[in-house]
């Protein structure tokens, strides 16, 4: 299956494949199961670190519209606390840049 793929590439580290593999799955299954599985994944391919086109502006989006679309999917409670982590990311990353905190803390 084409989510199978998807996985498969992103635990090679092709996380170029693995979006295209999930987005193909999100277009097939734009409002239902296993679209779901598809935002999550590509949530969780904008996030990572090992990505060279990491961005979490895009990871918080695809975890958002999974809690929008598919309120009932089983990943609602993970895209919650990716979206959390992600906001978390961005607000110390504006304090620091602003000078109110350190990047590490003391």
């Amino acid at each position: 299956s084409l989510l199978v793929a998807g996985l498969d590439a992103y635990f090679k580290g092709d996380y170029e494949g693995a979006l295209e593999e999930n987005k193909k799955v999100l277009s097939r299954y734009p409002d239902r199961a296993p679209g779901d599985e598809a935002l999550f994944n590509i949530g969780l391919i904008y996030a990572h670190y090992g990505n060279p086109q990491k961005d979490y502006n895009k990871a918080f989006s695809f975890f958002w519209r999974l809690l929008k679309e598919f309120p009932q999917s089983l990943r609602t409670e993970e895209a919650k606390v990716w979206t959390g982590v992600l906001n978390a990311i961005e607000e110390r990353k504006i304090k620091y840049i602003s000078g109110e905190l350190p990047l590490v803390p003391k």
